[in-house]
């Protein structure tokens, strides 16, 4: 995934505007406003979560505003998400490049840039492995933030980085629970437990793999109750933090 930052308007795919329910300006963008009145016909108020999408001259591809909900009520998991619905409506459209105008809604600029960038990968999140039929929209390739200046773009670029690293880990868990049980025994569990643990451990994490006999040891009757069911041994698996 190319995550990126800009000073300058979009090339290609989708332009994302927020705003807040019922107000009259669009957040970091008073000059672009009047986009405000493009989307009337589509009932778009700036309601949480909601999006509106169309054409404007000098800018290729979409302009899509995504609503944040009432002001008073805005929170960091509320830009999370509706960068989530934006981008869901960005790939709706066949665009695969979205661009975020930075809102600069609380003055953190790390916090705002993950939130909107981990909730943009998380929204671009597809599980097609056992699928016939292809997905007919295009995969997002690539996230940007324009900013007003490039020393606010660094800063930016910092809160993008951190949400790729959670979203890589919220991605992996989702591939992991995605799978059919019979791809993904206990044993192939454990082995990936393994290997996390060991790309881990500088940073702290470490890993314990119980096999049958020492589930039976520690008397976790429950758990052999589930796993009598199954051709396959359990495993228990104890991976632990420790900064």
């Amino acid at each position: 995934m190319n995550l990126f930052t800009t000073t300058a308007l979009p090339k290609t795919g989708t332009f994302v505007l927020f705003a807040f329910e019922n107000e009259k300006a669009l957040l970091g963008a008073a000059e672009f406003s009047s986009f405000l009145g493009e989307v009337k016909d589509q009932g778009f108020t700036g309601k949480e979560y909601s999006t509106a999408a169309f054409k404007t001259p000098g800018i290729p591809g979409f302009v899509v505003l995504a609503g944040l909900g009432k002001k008073d009520q805005f929170s960091l998991e509320k830009l999370r998400k509706t960068a989530c619905a934006a981008v869901k409506k960005s790939l709706a459209l066949n665009q695969a490049q979205v661009l975020f105008l930075f809102p600069d809604i609380v003055g953190q600029t790390i916090v705002e840039a993950q939130a909107i960038t981990e909730g943009a990968l998380l929204g671009s999140y597809r599980f097609d492995k056992y699928k016939s039929t292809q997905n007919p929209n295009p995969a997002l390739s690539g996230i940007g933030i324009k900013t007003r200046s490039s020393d606010a773009g660094a800063i930016v670029k910092e809160g993008m980085q951190l949400a790729q690293l959670f979203a890589d880990a919220t991605t992996f868990v989702r591939d992991l629970v995605n799978e059919p049980p019979s791809d993904l025994p206990p044993q192939r569990i454990g082995k990936i437990a393994q290997e996390v643990a060991r790309q881990g451990k500088s940073s702290g994490i470490s890993v314990k793999i119980f096999n049958k006999q020492k589930i039976e040891k520690m008397g976790m009757g429950a758990l052999l109750g589930v796993s009598r069911g199954s051709a396959e041994p359990p495993v228990f698996v104890h991976l632990h933090y420790k900064p």
